[in-house]
This record gives structure tokens, C-alpha cells and sequence, in this order.
């Protein structure tokens, strides 16, 4: 229990892209399920603002052997993240340059042991500065380099900053079934390396997380099934707790989503829900996402 509390307090949240944040004692910046269907398809060049809102509730926090903890643990986030993207029309090895940044607020209230707290703060910034997206006749495939600032504040469990520097990877890849695009499946990984937490002198492990979907577009809707995997795949470093350091934790979401696009308006809605399960040493919940796009 002690160790479980101590974690939380140290790592603090896991943000959305950047964006958003769902708290929990995992270490991984990038809130993995944030994209789903089509999740390695770059568009066409021109200015987009998406904004995404997660609501995310757990009332178990799993063990490390994957059982599920007495500690009276509740967890409720709401976030908002802002996102620019920009598609230019410069081309790098063949594929369209693209950047953007996002920015998260916060929302979250804690419960775990006798620990009750709540906060609102603005979360670590998000910034891609290098993306490539390339597009074939049957497929679209993407990679891109970005980094985590630590701006947001760290200090309280709530607190939606991690209190370090996070690099990030990119490659995913999206196949169409059929010549009209109608079909098709994306499958996008990303591997986050860490550095140092300031507070702790901590450095978590590497994380290495994937998000896919399985999609049926008709007309000005898309709908199927989209889910998550996420792994701490190297040890912690100089933990508090020398025995705990290479101990990993992991969890896998799956779920319903759909989308529709308002061509006057030129605004595209997502809603997505993920049911997480098979986690270890980490909250185990419900993550439900609703996105809103502006094209320029």
C-alpha cells in the first residue's frame, strides 16, 4: 500500500498527447487511446485545432501480479487538451512535413488509502516538431519525433505534470481492404524514453505503447472498434525502493467508436470508449474520449 501511494505521489499523471491527462502510477507521458481508427493517417496539407475531452474513472488499482487492491481507490479525470496541427506542403524522403503542439487542463480528484485530493492545473506541453506522413494507393504510413515539457505542476498527487522530459517515437501504418477506402485497419506505435525527475532524482523506465482500429467509413460516417496496449519495458532507476525497480507495469483497453463529418462546417466528431483490462501495477478503468475538429 505504502509503495502504491509513494508512486502515485512521485509520477503523477499520464497525460493524452500531450493533451490530456488520466492519472495513475504509470510513468508513460502519452496517454495511449487518444487515437484510434486511422490513427497512423496524416491528412492533407492545410491548419487543424482539435480538441480532445476524456473523461476517465477507475475504482481499481491492480497489484503487481494483476489483482486488484483493497485501498479504497477511486480516480476521476476530466481533461482538455488543445491541439494545433499543421500539414505543410513540403516534402522530406518523399513523405509531407508536418508539426504541431497541445496543450492539456486538467480535472482530477483521488482517493487511495486516506489520500482525498483534487485538482485543476494545466499539464505538460506537447510538441511534434518533425512529423512525415506518406500516402499509397492502399495504404498511408507515418513517423514523427516530439517531447514533453514539464510545465505543468508536479508537486501533488492530482497534479497533472510529470516533473521531466519525455522523447517520443513515432511509426504506424494504415492499410485499405478495398479500392474505394472503404475498409481498413491502422495499427501506430510510439517508445517514450525518460530523463530525470527533479524532485526524486527517479528516472522511469522506457515505455513502448501501440494503438490500432478497425474501420468501415459510409459516407459522412466511420464506425468499428479501436484499443491500446500499453508496457513499461525497461527498469526504473535509482528508485526509493531498490527492489521494485524492475517491476513493469502494462495495461490494455478495447471499445466501440464512431464519427461523423459536417462537411459545411468542416468540423469531423469522434466518440470513442476504451474498457481497459489485463493491468498490472497500474488503475485499471474506463477511458471515454469525444474529439472535436475544426479544418482551416
Amino acid at each position: 500500500m505504502i509503495a502504491s501511494i509513494n508512486k502515485v505521489r512521485r509520477l503523477g499523471s499520464v497525460c493524452i498527447l500531450g493533451l490530456l491527462s488520466v492519472q495513475s502510477q504509470a510513468a508513460n507521458h502519452y496517454p495511449v487511446g487518444s487515437e484510434g481508427i486511422k490513427s497512423a493517417t496524416i491528412p492533407s496539407s492545410g491548419q487543424y485545432y482539435r480538441n480532445y475531452n476524456v473523461l476517465y474513472k477507475s475504482d481499481k488499482l491492480k497489484d503487481l501480479t494483476g489483482s486488484s487492491l483493497d485501498n479504497n481507490f477511486d480516480l476521476s479525470v476530466f481533461a482538455s487538451a488543445h491541439r494545433y496541427i499543421y500539414v505543410t506542403d513540403h516534402k522530406i524522403l518523399g513523405g509531407d512535413f508536418f508539426w504541431n503542439l497541445a496543450i492539456p487542463i486538467v480535472y482530477t480528484n483521488l482517493e487511495i488509502g486516506e489520500l482525498n485530493e483534487s485538482s485543476t492545473r494545466f499539464g505538460d506541453i506537447f510538441i511534434e516538431p518533425l512529423g512525415l506522413a506518406w500516402h499509397n494507393d492502399n495504404s498511408d504510413w507515418v513517423a514523427a519525433l516530439a517531447v514533453y515539457l514539464p510545465i505543468g505542476p508536479d508537486e501533488k498527487a492530482t497534479d497533472p505534470g510529470k516533473g521531466y522530459y519525455t522523447y517520443m517515437f513515432t511509426g504506424g501504418g494504415t492499410h485499405y481492404f478495398d479500392t474505394s477506402k472503404l475498409y481498413s485497419f491502422s495499427i501506430t506505435a510510439r517508445y517514450e524514453v525518460h530523463s530525470k525527475q527533479d524532485n526524486t532524482d527517479i528516472t522511469p523506465g522506457d515505455d513502448f505503447s501501440i494503438e490500432w482500429g478497425l474501420g468501415k467509413s459510409d459516407g459522412l460516417w466511420e464506425y468499428g472498434v479501436s484499443g491500446y496496449g500499453r508496457w513499461q519495458v525497461t527498469d526504473d532507476k535509482d528508485t526509493l525502493t531498490p527492489e521494485l525497480e524492475d517491476l513493469h507495469d502494462r495495461a490494455l483497453g478495447i471499445g466501440p467508436e464512431v464519427q461523423r463529418y459536417f462537411p459545411a462546417s468542416k468540423i469531423l466528431l469522434n466518440f470513442k470508449t476504451h474498457f481497459e483490462f489485463n493491468a498490472v501495477d497500474s488503475a485499471e478503468g474506463v477511458k471515454t474520449t469525444l474529439t472535436f475538429t475544426k479544418i482551416f
